[in-house]
């Protein structure tokens, strides 16, 4: 099937906003003010869905018996009446996240350590405010989560809020006397004094920050050299937020980050793809030269890609990379064929390849679980191929694996799906009914919420196994726009920063 070029959408004028207070949005980033209400669908109202692994909850039921591990096809969570205004969303380990237009966390899954709620409960069930005290007060522009430990943007930018069920490697970045085995109690934090973050992105027990000037910081876990620092100090672990400013990153200005499990990835504001940390079967795409090396640990160019990238994306042992012209490319491993490749001809790949089948949609983004890979079209469908274990893929029949993209069976067929996270074995979507007078085909209307149309298409962040946020839509010709990115996140840009890039152009 064809995909049909969108549009960018006619969006009223409005002035700058100053720059102290710039909304830092992106898919995967948290804007410095909530996200705007466009009001463009009458009567058109956001869905949440989710699907795949529910062994604590995590795919939002109000209630679940004891004998459902998991849910095979997307399920609409059930949302209190006259709440759609979710604007960003990020899929943990064992736990699923939502962030409102007013700056509100929202949780279900697991409740290990008292993560989501203070009451003894072992999980939260369905989607509810996290019940957290420190968190009520904190006006949250995006969240990223890792295996034990979450971090959340403020809205300006100005601070983080993490806490977690372990510390065990300083992932909350609350620093050395706060690491531990046991939980971690929230806090709020600068990365820098008067430094603003666009985005972060959480792998299993590390974590990477985008700052506004395009700098990227890391903490947590360095085992496998993810944190890009020195190779005197590859071997231990940061449990505040350092710099990343070694091998290839030196100098380069970043516009995107995302984490893998165990890796990191980063994308230059002109397009260039670095990678960093474990090299297990081939994931950072480096190539043939670096097959025999398992870790990486400095920043390193990924060279040889056909054209620049747009998007990048990291999963349990594998990788991505979104060209501008909406080419997927994949590396690492394909033993669930995850890669697009038959498993019984490619095991792994240590060059990033473009997939076996002939599939001809655009893809704006990618989101990446332990073992699969989510793609989000421009026109707002979503496919799934790799493993289906768990019911990870939406799509019948559940088990097995499939190396050629399957179309996730929404709800309903018809609905947009803007934003995308990806957990280690379950995803969660944000989507929108068709308006009547719209089609797939026809140009897009004004975005419901203040979700950027997808005409500005989803820029993905990764999650530790996977996430993807919405992906801004840049065709070739076009400068690259600065966006942000976090892990196991994903999020639209705000309705004002569109405005203002049609401004630049």
């Amino acid at each position: 099937q064809a995909s049909t070029q969108i549009p960018r959408p006619a969006l009223p004028r409005a002035a700058p906003p100053p720059a102290q207070a710039m909304q830092r949005a992106s898919t995967h980033a948290s804007a410095s003010e909530p996200l705007q209400r466009s009001g463009s669908f009458p009567g058109t109202r956001l869905h949440v869905v989710a699907w795949g692994d529910d062994g604590a909850g995590q795919c939002l039921g109000g209630t679940r018996s004891s004998a459902q591990s998991c849910v095979p096809l997307p399920a609409e969570v059930r949302l209190p009446a006259g709440k759609s205004d979710f604007v960003q969303l990020a899929a943990a380990w064992e736990q699923s996240f939502l962030v409102s237009s007013g700056g509100a966390l929202w949780a279900g899954g697991s409740n290990r350590a008292g993560c989501l709620s203070a009451g003894d409960v072992e999980e939260v069930f369905g989607a509810r405010p996290l019940d957290l005290d420190e968190a009520e007060d904190f006006p949250a522009a995006a969240v990223s989560a890792g295996r034990e430990h979450f971090v959340a943007i403020r809205q300006d930018g100005a601070t983080l809020l993490s806490w977690g069920g372990s510390n065990e490697f300083g992932q909350t970045g609350q620093g050395s006397d706060r690491v531990g085995l046991g939980p971690c109690t929230l806090r709020q934090f600068a990365l820098q004094p008067g430094v603003r973050v666009r985005s972060v992105a959480c792998g299993q027990d590390h974590v990477l920050a985008l700052t506004e000037r395009g700098e990227v910081f890391a903490w947590g876990d360095n085992m496998s050299g993810q944190l890009g620092r020195s190779a005197k100090s590859s071997s231990s672990s940061a449990h505040a937020p350092l710099r990343v400013d070694a091998g290839a990153i030196r100098g380069l200005p970043v516009r995107e980050i995302a984490a893998g499990t165990h890796h990191s990835m980063a994308l230059g504001l002109s397009g260039q793809v670095l990678t960093w940390g474990s090299n297990r079967r081939g994931r950072l795409g480096l190539g043939p030269a670096f097959g025999d090396l398992e870790q990486v640990p400095l920043p390193t160019l990924v060279s040889g890609l056909p054209g620049l990238a747009r998007h990048v994306a990291g999963g349990g042992g594998h990788s991505a990379v979104v060209l501008r012209k909406g080419l997927i490319l994949l590396a690492g491993d394909n033993r669930k064929g995850q890669l697009g490749h038959p498993p019984e001809e490619l095991q792994l790949s240590s060059s990033f390849v473009a997939l076996s089948s002939n599939f001809a949609p655009h893809v704006r983004s990618a989101a990446l679980g332990e073992d699969y890979c989510l793609l989000l079209t421009r026109q707002g469908e979503l496919y799934g191929l790799g493993s289906n274990d768990r019911g990870q893929l939406g799509a019948d029949p559940m088990g097995g694996c499939a190396h050629v993209p399957r179309r996730v069976q929404m709800p309903d067929k018809d609905w947009i799906i803007w934003a995308v996270a990806a957990g280690p074995g379950h995803a969660l979507v944000l989507a929108s009914e068709t308006p009547g007078t719209h089609s797939r085909r026809s140009p897009p209307p004004s975005c419901p919420s203040g979700l950027a149309a997808p005409s500005t298409p989803l820029r993905t962040l990764s999650v530790p196994c996977g996430g993807v946020a919405l992906a801004e839509c840049d065709d070739e010709d076009e400068p690259l726009a600065r966006t942000t990115a976090h892990h196991g996140g994903s999020q639209a840009p705000p309705t004002q920063v569109v405005q203002q890039q049609q401004q630049q152009q």
